[in-house]
């Protein structure tokens, strides 16, 4: 990072490097769950197999109340779809579906003379049916809550509207935009004809493989036959997503290709996942990972939200399958196929000399845990009863709880096979609402644009290091863009969970006859501040908010530090025991460590020495070169007696009085009379010495202990949150920062109790928290514990609140013990025990009372039991 001139008020300019990938887009598309949902579900995988990146997309079945299942939600999340889709069943669809009932229907609404194909293209044309033509607006609601797809111009800074839904079913037209691949005349792909194979079992393979069964006829498009010898195989294809052996698969795809008049292509079990119908939706990109090995999660149950949330877990992190129960426990060869695959599974668990397994999950949305753990049971060979389990102490099924699945760290997700992570040095203007880019970001094209033509569009995933934002929906446009007072908007531009993300083709004005280059987004992109991205959270709920006097006064120590790290850092160890000496605990007088003066306490290297040891003179000038102390003399008026502290900047040969304005000459009987020059002194900057004298600490070293193994933080002063309603401050919350893109709010107490009626104190707390939509809330004190009675008044609040705008109930972490970490009292106070208590006790009072912990209460006591009377103090000493 690299600081140019510019470090006016209004901000500073610097070189960032930025990360930009390229990337299909990723599409979440609705389906009614009706008792045909298996059939539904197969055509729209169908539909999904068609265009670029499809094989990528997640389906989601909608229930009778028009929404999704709380369970799957989670999950969506971390999968993060650029578009949001339903798919819509045709006229053709229903005839496929009912052939009985639509002779009926044919026969009493056809023309004269209409055949029954020309019958089904004029009503696929005329549109679809009624029942299928529900806009499903909880669903909409939902993604508005969970996720953040691109929406509209003109509808930023709303809400996402089911009229946003792009329309998905298998007879589309051509869309050039979403990327439909064309079909060529040669050998390079295949689909499986399951029309044999029960439905079941077809919708676990082609959810693994994909399907172009509707495109049948259409040139390249080679479909071979499957026949019961091929399941074990294909079950173990759609459970493990690998397969061993082909058999006579390999025959009947030469016949097909022979007879379509291709030469065959060698088709072995490495080419065999490579010409499937998804692997087709993947060509000209590549598979990328974080770097971790994610287990296979196997989701068990027949609804359809198990299916849905087994295609959610394969797409966000990499290996999942579904396993209908039903099929698994049949009798026929399909079940046992599946069995097959699930004993070489637990063989190649149990084998004593093999090497650790991949670890198995196994979870469902509909059966009770008994059920899961007997099918468990059935799964595994009859002879795993007699099988050593002290050999393998872990289980070979693994039960999680579906809580568990959308917080893992494995993620996987489709990149441009050039260009998925290119490394961007940009220059940059960082102000206190943004981090901006001052230039159009110029980006390369993907490879896939030169063959799938040029109205081609993809996402550019823009990732600022230490800058994760969390998921907004629909912000208002120029939180995200620098748009041109009366200009379009460049681009359509949301928050991903990598970073800001947005479509490859102009959002606004696109001139005509302008080349394929003019004609592509190049954005001015904007990284909000924590405080914009708040302020934007509390506009959604109707309020506005604003830093509070605790928070003004946070933000100016930490400008003064110059980062949230240096400001942490200088809350703990020695700096921390510096800093405390300034803090006086009597009005005025020696206490030891420092000289009062009205309840302010200065602080000479003598004194500083007594705290720090031999580093009080680099702690001083690192706090002097940041403009945190002031050095100076305690000088006393001639004419009216008042001591002050007067800085070095109003000495000279004389010196005005702060109290009466008289001047002074410097002089000896100014200063201790029997000191032949005077000592400097030090004063530390109101700021610092309010923050610490009001425990302002307190929700900076939370979010110091939050920050660890953090890779972005984003820090926000403390807040006040204004409603429409009260018109003034109607909640505050101490502690408001993203971390690694969750928000996080919450209360920072230095003694363990809220103020006034713990109810009432938490149903803020919660309140805050729910207008910024908060991941977790933080309860922080600096005490070892909290106060009865608070933690339950927290959980009933949050219990009693009204739904979360764009996530689900937060989680709620207790810290206590929040305080420094070497605050105590020095290790050499045994010395000065010895050599003069009473001292050593003066120094210690100095301390704030939590600072030393027991042992700094056990030394005051045995200090003050060796003084004279019990209450024995520091004698207020004039070093002047």
């Amino acid at each position: 990072m690299t600081p140019a001139a510019d470090t006016s008020a209004q901000g500073r300019t610097e070189y960032r490097t930025l990360t930009v990938s390229l990337r299909p887009s990723r599409h979440a598309v609705g389906y009614p769950a009706s008792e045909d949902w298996v059939d539904v579900a197969r055509r729209a995988v169908g539909d999904l197999s068609r265009f670029w990146g499809g094989g990528q997309a997640v389906l989601l079945p909608i229930g009778a109340d028009g929404g999704c299942g709380p369970v799957l939600l989670n999950v969506l999340r971390a999968y993060d779809p650029d578009y949001v889709g339903r798919f819509v069943r045709t006229s053709s669809d229903r005839s496929g579906q009912q052939l009985d009932a639509f002779d009926g229907f044919s026969g009493n609404y056809a023309n004269e003379h209409e055949g029954l194909s020309i019958f089904q293209r004029r009503l696929r044309d005329r549109g679809r049916e009624a029942d299928d033509d529900s806009d499903w607006p909880r669903f909409a609601e939902q993604i508005d809550q969970w996720c953040s797809p691109h929406v509209p111009v003109f509808a930023s800074g709303g809400v996402f509207q089911p009229m946003f839904m792009q329309i998905h079913n298998a007879d589309h037209n051509v869309d050039p935009a979403r990327g439909d691949l064309p079909f060529e005349n040669s050998n390079k792909w295949f689909t499986l004809d399951l029309s044999a194979v029960p439905d079941q079992f077809a919708l676990m393979i082609e959810t693994r493989v994909g399907s172009l069964a509707s495109s049948v006829g259409k040139p390249g498009v080679l479909e071979v036959p499957v026949h019961s010898d091929d399941y074990p195989a294909l079950a173990e294809l759609a459970i493990t997503g690998r397969v061993h052996g082909l058999g006579r698969l390999v025959d009947r795809y030469r016949q097909v290709a022979r007879a379509a008049g291709h030469s065959p292509a060698e088709l072995t079990t490495e080419t065999f996942e490579g010409m499937t119908p998804f692997a087709r939706t993947r060509q000209w990109t590549v598979q990328l990972n974080n770097g971790m090995s994610p287990p296979l999660i196997i989701v068990a149950g027949d609804s359809a939200d198990d299916h849905a949330l087994a295609m959610l877990c394969d797409r966000t992190y990499g290996n999942a399958a579904w396993l209908p129960a039903t099929a698994a426990r049949g009798d026929d060869e399909v079940g046992a196929a599946i069995r097959e695959v699930t004993r070489d599974l637990w063989n190649g668990w149990a084998h004593p000399l093999g090497v650790r397994p991949q670890e198995i999950w196994l979870v469902s949305t509909s059966m009770a845990d008994r059920d899961l753990a007997a099918l468990a049971e059935e799964l595994a060979p009859e002879y795993a009863s007699s099988f050593d389990a002290s050999l393998r102490p872990e289980p070979w099924l693994t039960k999680v709880t579906l809580n568990s699945l959308h917080d893992q760290p494995w993620h996987r997700w489709l990149g441009d096979a050039d260009y998925f992570k290119l490394p961007l040095s940009v220059p940059v203007h960082v102000t206190d609402t943004a981090v901006e880019l001052p230039t159009p970001l110029l980006t390369p094209v993907p490879d896939a644009r030169g063959h799938l033509g040029e109205e081609l569009r993809w996402q550019v995933d823009v990732m600022m290091p230490g800058h994760h934002l969390p998921q907004l929906t629909a912000p208002e446009r120029r939180l995200l863009n620098i748009d041109d007072a009366g200009a379009f908007t460049e681009a359509h531009v949301r928050i991903s969970h990598l970073g800001l993300c947005f479509a490859s083709d102009k959002a606004g004005y696109a001139m005509l006859g302008a080349g394929p280059v003019e004609n592509l987004a190049r954005p001015r992109l904007r990284f909000p501040t924590a405080l914009s991205i708040f302020a934007e959270a509390a506009r959604r709920k109707g309020a506005t908010v604003r830093v509070s006097n605790a928070g003004r006064r946070a933000s100016l120590a930490l400008r003064k530090w110059g980062s949230l790290e240096a400001l942490t850092d200088a809350l703990q160890g020695p700096c921390r025991l510096l800093l405390n000496a300034f803090v006086a605990p009597r009005p005025s007088g020696d206490y030891g460590i420092g000289y009062s003066l009205r309840s302010k306490g200065y602080v000479s290297h003598e004194y500083a020495a007594r705290v720090v040891g031999e580093g009080a003179r680099y702690l001083l000038d690192e706090l002097n070169s940041r403009s945190l102390v002031r050095r100076g003399l305690i000088l006393t008026c001639e004419r009216c007696n008042s001591r002050d502290f007067i800085p070095i900047a109003a000495i000279a040969d004389t010196y005005d009085c702060i109290a009466c304005g008289s001047p002074n000459h410097l002089v000896n009987d100014r200063w201790a009379k029997h000191v032949v020059e005077p000592e400097w002194f030090y004063d530390l900057d109101p700021v610092m010495r309010d923050l610490l004298r009001d425990n302002g600490d307190v929700p900076l070293l939370a979010i110091a202990r939050l920050r660890e193994n953090a890779l972005s933080v984003l820090y926000c002063p403390e807040l006040e949150i204004v409603t429409a309603r009260s018109g003034g401050p109607e909640v505050e919350t101490d502690i408001c920062v993203i971390i690694d893109g969750q928000i996080v709010t919450g209360e920072a107490k230095s003694n363990g109790s809220l103020d006034g009626s713990s109810r009432k104190s938490a149903r803020k707390i919660v309140k805050a928290a729910e207008i910024l939509g908060a991941n977790r809330i933080v309860m922080a004190t600096s005490a070892d514990d909290w106060a009865p009675g608070v933690r339950t008044a927290v959980d009933e609040a949050l219990a009693a609140s009204t739904p979360y705008f764009w996530r689900g109930e937060p989680t709620i972490k207790e810290m206590t013990a929040v305080r420094p970490a070497a605050g105590g009292p020095p290790a050499d106070y045994s010395e000065l025990l010895k050599m003069d208590p009473q001292l050593a006790l003066t120094e210690l009072l100095a301390l704030p009372a939590w600072a030393g912990g027991a042992r700094r209460d056990a030394l005051v006591a045995a200090v003050r039991a060796g003084l004279a009377g019990p209450e024995a103090e520091a004698p207020a000493t004039d070093v002047c």
